[in-house]
């Protein structure tokens, strides 16, 4: 075998990939196009572990996730005889890991190098057992990876037998867009929230600052859009857009040029997720690089990627609108105070897209090219 061929890795790679499309998903499915497009010529199997959309106390959800899970070991199996192999698992949280936990033991025992992505703080804010276990296994052949540098030190001193780490932030794929020059906010001020609605994901939150704001006589106008998480969200945002008609509106789900012109259409984006696994938002870098100020609880990563230069970061047992409203106002009174915050964003957005790159270059070298 010559060096070219020893140089080659068999990589399994095992994450939610979409469908379904939540924020799991599309950062590993811009992983996995990243890896194939600098990994030419490696074996790259990737197996799919997300239930299908459907509702996770189904017993269909679960038999989707186990048969993924048990197409992961077979490609595991398979390549146990290559010289150069690796596994790359986007960890899951809460029984997941049991899943997890079951493929590292089996690609220890083969000899597998291993790279865990985190992208849930879940684990982290609550010790988990099967976290703990899973972490051991892994060893000094399970690379850590991580979000920022706060999920990895609070990881690390959760679970000490994490080793060996790398930090890749999700702004290696969300390059800086290209924000209007002397765009100015609306009147009245647009305030916008993107997600897969539900109250964890921060829409009754959103509407309660709508709802203060307009008793407050502040000028305020709210865009919601995005797919209900839950059917009963439905109901939630009918009935609010039956009490607030002139000033609150859905778009539903939107992607491409509708997502385009939401971000265009809104002054401020405001994120108050109570989500458990949040970790590091990819709509907030979006929001950010196009000059959009970001008003959030202070989940996961988001300290990290959002300061008071661009936007707000609430802390999570506070009333949001409460801290949300009156730097909305001082928007409203001066215009300048949002051109400076949303001019902030765009410079850090560019400079974190820049730094996730060389991350990211080191992470797919440590996968495919090791030393």
């Amino acid at each position: 075998m010559d060096g070219a061929a020893r140089a080659m890795t068999h990589l399994v790679f095992v994450a939610p990939l979409p469908p379904p499309m939540h924020g799991a998903a599309r950062s590993s499915a811009n992983v996995l196009r990243r890896l194939e497009a600098q990994g030419v010529g490696h074996a790259i199997v990737a197996i799919r572990t997300s239930g299908g959309g459907l509702d996770a106390r189904s017993p269909r959800y679960h038999l989707n996730r186990a048969t993924g899970y048990l197409k992961a070991a077979a490609a595991l199996l398979h390549g146990r005889k290559h010289p150069q192999r690796a596994c790359y698992l986007c960890a899951a949280a809460g029984y997941g890991i049991l899943y997890d936990t079951l493929l590292v033991g089996l690609a220890r025992l083969l000899g597998t190098r291993l790279f865990l992505h985190h992208r849930s703080f879940r684990y982290i804010d609550r010790p988990s057992r099967l976290m703990r276990l899973e972490s051991w296994l892994g060893g000094t052949r399970m690379t850590h990876v991580f979000l920022c540098e706060t999920q990895a030190r609070m990881f690390c001193t959760r679970y000490p037998s994490a080793q060996k780490q790398l930090v890749v932030s999700n702004a290696f794929y969300n390059p800086p867009a290209q924000a209007p020059e002397n765009r100015m906010p609306h009147t009245p001020l647009r305030i916008g929230l993107l997600s897969n609605l539900c109250h964890e994901k921060g829409l009754d939150d959103f509407l309660d600052v709508l709802e203060k704001g307009r008793a407050q006589g502040l000028a305020l106008h709210g865009i919601l859009a995005g797919p209900p998480f839950y059917p009963q969200v439905r109901k939630t945002i009918e009935d609010a857009l039956r009490e607030m008609p002139e000033c609150l509106e859905w778009r539903g789900a939107v992607d491409g040029q509708e997502k385009e012109d939401f971000f265009s259409d809104i002054d401020v984006f405001l994120f108050p997720t109570r989500y458990a696994d949040e970790a590091q938002p990819i709509v907030v870098f979006e929001a950010l690089s196009r000059g959009i100020p970001v008003i959030a609880f202070n989940r996961g990563c988001i300290p990290s990627d959002v300061d008071e230069s661009c936007g707000l970061v609430v802390s999570g047992g506070d009333d949001f609108a409460h801290h949300a409203l009156p730097l909305l106002a001082r928007m409203m009174e001066t215009p300048d105070i949002w051109k400076g915050l949303s001019q902030a964003g765009i410079t850090r957005m560019a400079s974190a897209h820049e730094g996730a790159q060389d991350q990211f270059a080191e992470l797919a070298n440590a996968i495919l090219f090791p030393s």
